[in-house]
């Protein structure tokens, strides 16, 4: 037992520390934008209707960021106004269609990969029956 606990919080602590910095450049990243961005311009893309969901997804997809990054971003988003299903958006698109994740999946597992693993597989499924789901719950919490 006690080295299955030793193993355990070895194994948390690596995790840790490979994840920490970069979820201190999504902080980061959060609060350039927070301090650098008019509120104005945000709530123009990210608080009207089923537009924002597109306008937050697209952010999503071009934001420099992994899956660390985005829940500081996605806080922002939420900050500034936006609604359950832009914040939705925004978080799963960003760490599946941001340009680190491609360039990542491209350098460890070649361009067939990653047009599979990011952009056959993610766009052509599960993402748009993930948009359609979040425009519907959109309407609904609108009515």
């Amino acid at each position: 037992m006690t080295a299955f606990v030793f193993d355990f919080a070895a194994t948390l602590a690596v995790l840790l520390v490979k994840v920490a910095p970069y979820f201190l450049l999504g902080a980061l990243f959060a609060a350039l934008l927070k301090v650098y961005v008019r509120p104005a311009w945000t709530e123009r893309f990210f608080t009207r209707g089923a537009s924002s969901v597109f306008y937050a997804s697209l952010a999503g997809a071009l934001l420099p960021g992994c899956s660390c990054a985005t829940m500081p971003m996605s806080d922002g988003v939420k900050a500034q106004g936006g609604q359950l299903g832009t914040v939705t958006g925004f978080i799963i698109i960003s760490p599946l269609l941001s340009p680190i994740t491609i360039a990542m999946t491209y350098a460890m597992l070649g361009w067939k990969m990653t047009y599979e693993g990011c952009f056959r597989f993610h766009v052509d499924s599960k993402t748009l029956r993930r948009l359609a789901m979040k425009f519907s719950l959109n309407a609904l919490l609108r009515a």
